[in-house]
């Protein structure tokens, strides 16, 4: 992790931070708290810049996210085949009032 810290710098930050908040299980929060201690101890990297790098590639991660999932819907899954019936049970899921019910930490 502190070589792409070191080689890459904050466009690892920000690709792995986005990628994650994309829904792709990455340590987008490892490498944010990886670089924050590199940049406290070494003074290579601007704490600042990391915060609004991080906070943008979330932004943006997470929107791109919400794009493919409206726009692609169902087409995205396919590849992970599963049964159209079981498409139409976790769409009315989702519609119904379930997730309002999920408990929150």
């Amino acid at each position: 992790m502190t070589h792409l810290i070191v080689t890459y710098g904050y466009f690892a930050v920000a690709l792995l931070v986005a990628v994650e908040s994309l829904g792709v299980p990455l340590p987008g929060e490892t490498i944010l708290v990886a670089a924050a201690l590199y940049a406290g101890q070494t003074h290579h990297l601007s704490v600042w810049i990391l915060f609004v790098v991080a906070a943008a590639s979330a932004i943006v991660g997470d929107n791109v996210g919400y794009v493919l999932g409206r726009v692609g819907g169902d087409r995205l899954l396919r590849p992970v085949r599963l049964h159209s019936s079981h498409l139409r049970g976790l769409s009315e899921w989702y519609r119904s009032d379930a997730v309002a019910k999920i408990p929150r930490e």
